[in-house]
């Protein structure tokens, strides 16, 4: 389990060093930007700094060790020279939530954690649709490894969520959630389907999971990188970093789901597309009503 955007397999490739200094520097400066309605701990690096190359996810405490601010996001592609936001505000909107998101899993602990996954069974169906349906074309899986497939993503995405033990007692626990998630499906068929569970925190290790139980040929050539350019390919390029970071992370994939159901720029991504197919009885506006509840109470 990953606590910051930037311990995840793809965020844990940037080099944070000049950034780290620059926005500490700003910090002790008292140059960082707190915006209206927003927590006053999350601050945004003000348009115009050139110290330092731009950071598409939140920077926290566990990556600047003297930080002050809990989060701190770039806010140069994002707010006019008068530190207002950029219209549209699409991205804005987005990134504010997703810097709260990632500060109330990081500073929550276990109960946090807990508190995302319980939002709902929503997000495991987005998630198990968007990428079942994206890599299940580029791979050539027939039905029957798709149905595996799904079975293995949400698995997959309920152990990001700190589960500690894939085995007994967890393991059902696991099972019983994944198979709420996947209609007409019940916790012996998925053991039945997948076999023993091992602890999945990563892309890298799902993947060696998909091909042990799919066993096919077609998955041969499947590698993080393919995993990744199959999600993001419908985004724009500023965007694609977290889309491979969201696939590690829930707080990242949960504010991409959210922004899919209520931000223009974001209902129009292969994500928003592929949502509007599964949305049924107001999923979308429960998601957004608890998210919102556990923004409110930190």
């Amino acid at each position: 389990m990953f606590e910051t955007p930037y311990q995840t397999t793809p965020g844990s490739r940037t080099v944070l060093e000049r950034t780290s200094a620059g926005v500490r520097r700003l910090e002790i400066n008292e140059n960082l930007v707190s915006m209206p309605n927003q927590p006053s701990d999350i601050l945004l690096v003000p348009p115009g700094v050139v110290d330092f190359p731009p950071f598409q996810q939140p920077l926290t405490r566990l990556e600047i060790k003297t930080l002050e601010a809990s989060v701190v996001l770039d806010g140069r592609s994002m707010l006019r020279a008068d530190k207002t936001p950029v219209t549209p505000n699409d991205y804005y909107n987005h990134q504010m939530r997703y810097a709260r998101l990632t500060k109330y899993w990081y500073e929550g602990g276990e109960a946090a954690k807990r508190d995302i996954l319980n939002l709902g069974d929503f997000p495991i169906r987005c998630f198990v649709s968007w990428v079942s349906a994206n890599l299940g074309v580029r791979l050539g899986l027939d039905f029957g490894q798709v149905s595996i497939l799904r079975a293995l993503l949400a698995i997959y995405y309920i152990q990001l969520h700190g589960v500690a033990d894939a085995g007994g007692a967890d393991r059902d626990r696991i099972l019983t959630r994944a198979a709420r998630a996947l209609p007409g499906v019940d916790p012996q068929t998925l053991l039945t389907l997948v076999g023993d569970i091992p602890p999945l925190h990563s892309i890298a290790e799902l993947i060696n999971w998909i091909k042990k139980v799919l066993d096919s040929p077609r998955t041969e050539d499947l590698t993080t990188n393919l995993f990744w350019v199959v999600l993001y390919f419908s985004f724009p390029p500023a965007f694609r970093e977290q889309v491979a970071v969201a696939c590690e992370y829930p707080p990242a994939f949960i504010a991409l789901v959210y922004s899919a159901v209520s931000e223009r720029s974001y209902t129009k991504t292969g994500l928003g597309k592929n949502i509007e197919r599964i949305i049924s009885r107001q999923a979308d506006k429960e998601l957004i009503k608890g998210v919102n509840h556990l923004l409110q109470s930190r």
